[in-house]
């Protein structure tokens, strides 16, 4: 597939029209003309009830020693909507994108090359992500190019193929993480890299479908206290994820998608 024929899935709120209305401009100016749009999840909007069957908060607070928030929830379900859509349209390789995602263009044009070139050459679950992560990306010099990392965050703009969706899918149905946890994905066995010049950035201060996660001053003994749990229980969530590799190893895998929970309809 070449970069010109690439599907793209644009995440976007029902209520957000001037965004879609912005990010549709920036996408035409670059010449993506095959775009669905995936009506993302307001977690905020759900019942307790919805929250409850479409998430497993327990194995979430295990890991990240706090609940899982309610954007957080949404976000997860908007991306998992788009590897349901993906796997009814028998997409091989396809372009992600939020609505608030700003485009260079010529880097953009670099990046689907180089992807394009390297998603042809494998079959293992993949992603190439579009944006960096500051906290990880800060001072360090990138030649251009593709770069393995399992660390990385932010989900704004990336290229993923089949197998990647699939293994998102069925790794985070009920949702357990976050949508751009790919450390956590990479212990699942997908492959993250990074491909730089980074093409894409965000223009919005937060996502409207996540990041609303509140921010509070821990002190002295408190935030010892959450420290030692948090790193505990990410200990053992990734000794158990490497465990279940382990055993699933050479067996096939479950089938379970987004598609089960009855969120998984685009517009």
């Amino acid at each position: 597939m070449s970069e010109g024929d690439l599907p793209v899935y644009l995440i976007n709120l029902d209520r957000a029209t001037e965004r879609l209305a912005r990010v549709t401009a920036r996408l035409r100016a670059a010449g993506l003309d095959r775009v669905t749009r995936i009506s993302a999840v307001d977690g905020r909007q759900l019942s307790w009830g919805q929250r409850l069957r479409l998430s497993s908060s327990l194995r979430f607070f295990m890991a990240n020693a706090r609940r899982l928030m309610p954007s957080e929830l949404g976000c997860a379900l908007s991306h998992g909507r788009v590897y349901a859509a993906m796997a009814a349209a028998g997409d091989g390789l396809a372009l992600v994108f939020e609505d608030d995602v700003v485009l260079d263009v010529s880097a953009l044009r670099a990046a689907l090359v180089r992807i394009c070139a390297a998603a042809a050459e494998t079959s293992e679950p993949s992603v190439w992500l579009l944006n960096d992560t500051p906290a990880f990306t800060r001072g360090r010099d990138f030649a251009p190019g593709i770069h393995a990392t399992a660390r990385a965050f932010f989900a704004c703009s990336y290229v993923i193929n089949r197998a990647g969706a699939a293994l998102l899918a069925r790794e985070n149905a009920p949702v357990c993480a976050l949508a751009d946890a790919w450390g956590r994905w990479a212990l699942c066995g997908l492959r993250v890299y990074w491909v730089t010049p980074f093409a894409c950035q965000t223009d919005a201060p937060e996502s409207q479908i996540g990041w609303a996660v509140p921010v509070r001053a821990h002190w002295g003994w408190y935030r010892a206290l959450w420290s030692v749990r948090h790193a505990l229980g990410s200990a053992l969530d990734r000794w158990l994820l490497r465990l279940r590799r382990r055993i699933r190893r050479g067996k096939p895998h479950p089938a379970g998608t987004f598609a089960e929970t009855g969120l998984d309809k685009g517009a």
